[in-house]
């Protein structure tokens, strides 16, 4: 497969789970048929915007094998972490709008005094809670990178392996609440397919080793 087709299937994979995601939410199908003037049905979606979609493609942008300098790769590489980043925020708010009348928070109800009765749920509330402070983490990460760049410091050097298991677990999580969610067979093998095709082109699809070579010498590097 030539670089440009790699390129196009990567993109495809990352826009598709954003597009099928939104279908499934407010088409009149099983599971879906939201109202889009509903806070909850955007959680999902801005949450695969954020995670199979953006920061997948912002790993990606390291991956792409075009000439590029690598300046370029990491400005790419930043706006669109930063926008996963703000999808992320903006899909949190969402649930957090969604459950505030029912104080419904950390997979527990508050007015009831009872937790959430399915395990898949608290477990896909908690790996949230710590994926939105990994991201957070990762942003501030990113910016001291930037700051240092170009000294000879090297400094966060698992900023990189931090981003892919974010982009991995961020996945699975999905496919928990994928598991969970009321939608047919088909449609769940559908994203199901898409989200783990999104975090093995993330998280797992190799660099090239002189890519590789080139970005951390150009990352830690001194003064010539």
């Amino acid at each position: 497969m030539t670089a440009m087709a790699l390129n196009l299937t990567v993109a495809t994979v990352s826009l598709s789970c954003v597009v099928l995601t939104a279908v499934a939410m407010f088409a009149p199908l099983m599971g879906g048929g939201m109202d889009p003037k509903v806070w909850f049905g955007w959680h999902p979606v801005l949450m695969t915007l954020a995670f199979p979609c953006l920061m997948t493609l912002g790993r990606w942008s390291y991956l792409t094998g075009d000439s590029r300098p690598l300046t370029s790769q990491r400005a790419l590489h930043g706006i669109l972490m930063g926008l996963g980043s703000l999808a992320m925020l903006l899909g949190y708010l969402a649930i957090f709008e969604a459950h505030l009348p029912q104080s419904k928070f950390f997979a527990y109800d508050f007015k009831a005094g009872a937790w959430s009765p399915d395990w898949k749920r608290v477990v896909h509330v908690y790996l949230g809670y710590a994926l939105i402070v990994a991201v957070l983490a990762q942003a501030f990460m990113g910016a001291r990178k930037l700051q240092v760049l170009g000294t000879g410091q090297r400094v966060l050097t698992f900023h990189g392996s931090l981003g892919k298991a974010v982009i991995l677990l961020a996945c699975f999580n999905i496919i928990i609440a994928i598991r969970f969610w009321g939608w047919s067979t088909p449609m769940k093998v559908c994203l199901y397919a898409l989200t783990i095709a999104a975090g093995v082109f993330g998280a797992l699809w190799p660099r090239p080793s002189k890519a590789s070579e080139g970005e951390d010498a150009s990352l830690f590097a001194g003064p010539a």
